[in-house]
């Protein structure tokens, strides 16, 4: 079972807020579907197809499913964010729906599609933990990623500089993560640093810049992903 699972690639994007992840996985996913490959987008369709109250109900279902189905990773997460002291108990739980929800996705999705591409993954999960407890980040990355070692997973930190990512974040209609519901600039501009210093941490298969030209972008992408995933 553990070769059949390899033939599904899983694509993590991660990275700043306004860096591009979105945008540029879900310009990926069409051209891997126009090229005739499956694929899916959970995390993207969820976002930006689904309401607040219909997101957070998928998200518990697809948690209380993995959690019966899985019951020795569930509690290695659990324990995982007991020893993250830093953050709130409804951080905690708000952390453990969204990584069970991703985790689900890596195991129903990976007998029915060529590509499943995460806008926001594991990676980015664990950049938000970093966020708040910053000297558990190498504990963190190795627990959460070892939960991923079945999965031909290849992730994708997706760079751009901290004032891009402002301007980017202020032209948005909406205001969804954390930093951009904060008024202050500066300590936007603080925590973009924060979260771009973890991002470097992080252990990436490849990283592009958010910055150059979208089909360059994807261009050069497929070619790193097609030779990652021979």
């Amino acid at each position: 079972m553990g070769n059949d699972l390899k033939n599904t690639v899983f694509l993590e994007f991660y990275g700043l807020p306004g860096s591009g992840k979105s945008i540029i996985s879900h310009l990926l996913a069409n051209r891997y579907s126009e090229a005739g490959k499956t694929v899916a987008e959970p995390t993207y369709r969820l976002d930006h197809q689904c309401h607040a109250l219909k997101r957070k109900c998928i998200k518990t279902r697809r948690t209380i499913s993995y959690c019966f189905s899985h019951k020795n990773s569930f509690a290695a997460l659990v324990k995982l964010m007991k020893e993250t002291g830093s953050i709130s108990f409804t951080e905690k739980i708000s952390q453990i729906v969204n990584i069970c929800s991703k985790l689900y996705c890596y195991e129903k999705y990976s007998f029915q599609y060529d590509y499943v591409i995460f806008d926001e993954g594991i990676c980015q999960s664990i950049v938000s933990l970093s966020m708040r407890d910053q000297g558990n980040i190498e504990k963190s990355e190795l627990d959460l990623f070892a939960l991923l070692d079945q999965y031909n997973t290849i992730r994708i930190y997706i760079r751009t500089t901290i004032d891009v990512a402002l301007e980017r974040m202020n032209n948005r209609p909406e205001n969804d993560s954390r930093i951009e519901k904060m008024n202050n600039t500066d300590l936007k501009a603080e925590m973009l640093k924060q979260m771009q210093m973890t991002c470097e941490l992080l252990s990436c298969t490849f990283s592009v810049s958010g910055e150059r030209p979208i089909n360059e972008i994807v261009d050069s992408m497929m070619e790193s992903i097609r030779e990652n995933s021979n």
